[in-house]
C-alpha cells in the first residue's frame, strides 16, 4: 500500500497531479501555460486540492519535480515572474522544453489487436508514450468487459482499469477525452460530486454558500420566511466547499448562479476565489460575493485582531471582491483584522431587504 508523505499524499496522487500539469503544459504550446491553467488542471484531478492548506507547496514540488526531470523548463527567478499573493511564490508561466530542430519524435505503437471501439486513436498525431499506456490498459477492460454490468462511479471504474482511481481523473481532462477517444459513456462511468447541506427556499436559479454553519442556520430561518430572489441555502463548511461546488450541478432546479458569504480574512476570501476556479474548470455555476452581506459586514464594528496581511498578499486576496469593496478590505487585512461573518446576524440578516 502507497504510504502518504508529510504532505498527507500518496505516491500515486503525486505522480497524477505531475502527468496533469505536464499534459496542461504541453497543451499550452510555446506561449506556456499560465498559473491558471495549472490550477485547473490540477483540480479537475484532484479537487480537494483547492481547500489543502498546502496546495501552493504542491503544485511548486510537482513543477520543480517535472523540471528537474527535463519534462519542464526551468522558469526564470526573477521576482517579476512569480505569483506572490502567498507563500511559496508561484511561477506565473511555465514552458515546455524546446524541441531541437532536427529532433524527430518517436510514435509510440498503439496495441496490435486494437478493439474497433478505440479506433479513432490511429487518427491522432504524434501520440504520446502516456496515452499509448492509457489505451492499452482501457484495451484489456473493453476487451473483458461484461456489457451487462452497470455504469459506476469514475473513481471505482479508475481503480478497476488502472489500478490507481485518481489516474482517469487525470485522463478524463487530457486529449483522449477531449477527442472523443474515450468518454464516461465508453468507460460506463459517470462523475459524482461531493455532497453539501442544504434547504431549497424557492425555485429561483441562485444558491447562497454560506461559510459557517451558524450562519448558516440564520440565513435559513431569514429565508424561509422570505426568500429574497434565493432558491437554495447551502452550508459551505468552510474549505469543504472548494472540492464540494460541483455539486450545484445537481440540483433541480438548476443553479445558474452561487452567491458566497464568509467571514472577511485570509481563509473566507480564499475559499470562494478557490472555489470559483473549481467550478469554472467543471462548467457549474459561477461564485460571486453576496454584496449586500459584504457591505454589513465590513460596516460592522466586531473586528477582530489578526496577523497583519502584506499588500500584495491583500491585492491578491481581494480581486474576487467587486472594485468597491477591495480597498475596505485591503485596508482591514493590511491592519491586522477580521471580521466573522456572525456579525451579520439573524436580526441584521432580517433587516436587509436585497443580500445579492
Amino acid at each position: 500500500m502507497a504510504l502518504p508523505d508529510a504532505s498527507g499524499s500518496t505516491p500515486n496522487a503525486e505522480q497524477t497531479l505531475d502527468s496533469a500539469l505536464a499534459a496542461a503544459v504541453a497543451a499550452a504550446g510555446r506561449q506556456g501555460a499560465l498559473l491558471e491553467d495549472l490550477w485547473h488542471a490540477a483540480f479537475a484531478i484532484e479537487p480537494e486540492l483547492a481547500s489543502s492548506v498546502d496546495r501552493r507547496s504542491r503544485l511548486l514540488a510537482s513543477l520543480e519535480r517535472l523540471a528537474a526531470s527535463g519534462r519542464l523548463r526551468t522558469w526564470p527567478t526573477r521576482r517579476a515572474n512569480f505569483e506572490r499573493s502567498s507563500l511559496p511564490p508561484l511561477p506565473l508561466v511555465v514552458r515546455a522544453p524546446a524541441t531541437a530542430a532536427r529532433e524527430r519524435p518517436i510514435r509510440p505503437a498503439l496495441p496490435a489487436e486494437l478493439r474497433p471501439e478505440l479506433a479513432e486513436a490511429g487518427k491522432l498525431d504524434r501520440i504520446r508514450a502516456d496515452e499509448v499506456a492509457t489505451l492499452v490498459a482501457v484495451n484489456e477492460f473493453l476487451r473483458d468487459f461484461d456489457s451487462a454490468r452497470p455504469p459506476v462511479p469514475v473513481r471505482e471504474r479508475s481503480l478497476e482499469i488502472f489500478g490507481d482511481e485518481k489516474r482517469l481523473d487525470a485522463v478524463r481532462s487530457q486529449r483522449l477525452y477531449v477527442t472523443g477517444v474515450l468518454s464516461d459513456e465508453l468507460l460506463r462511468c459517470f462523475e459524482v460530486h461531493p455532497p453539501f447541506v442544504y434547504l431549497r427556499v424557492s425555485d429561483a436559479p441562485t444558491a447562497l454558500v454560506l461559510e459557517n454553519h451558524h450562519t448558516y442556520d440564520s440565513a435559513c430561518r431569514v429565508l424561509k420566511i422570505d426568500p429574497r430572489d434565493i432558491g437554495v441555502v447551502v452550508y459551505g463548511a468552510g474549505r469543504a466547499f472548494c472540492a464540494s461546488v460541483t455539486y450545484l450541478a445537481d440540483l433541480d432546479p438548476d443553479v445558474k448562479q452561487a452567491y458566497y458569504f464568509g467571514d472577511l480574512d485570509t481563509a473566507g476570501l480564499s475559499i470562494p476565489a478557490s472555489a470559483h476556479m473549481v467550478g469554472e474548470a467543471a462548467g457549474t455555476a459561477p461564485v460571486t460575493p453576496a454584496l449586500e452581506l459584504y457591505r454589513a459586514l465590513l460596516a460592522s464594528p466586531h473586528r477582530r485582531p489578526a496577523t497583519p496581511v502584506s499588500a500584495a498578499a491583500a491585492t491578491g486576496l481581494v480581486a474576487w471582491l467587486p472594485e468597491d469593496l477591495r480597498a475596505g478590505v485591503s485596508e482591514l487585512l493590511i491592519s491586522g483584522h477580521w471580521v466573522p461573518q456572525e456579525a451579520v446576524g439573524l436580526e441584521l440578516m432580517g433587516s436587509i431587504d436585497h443580500w445579492l
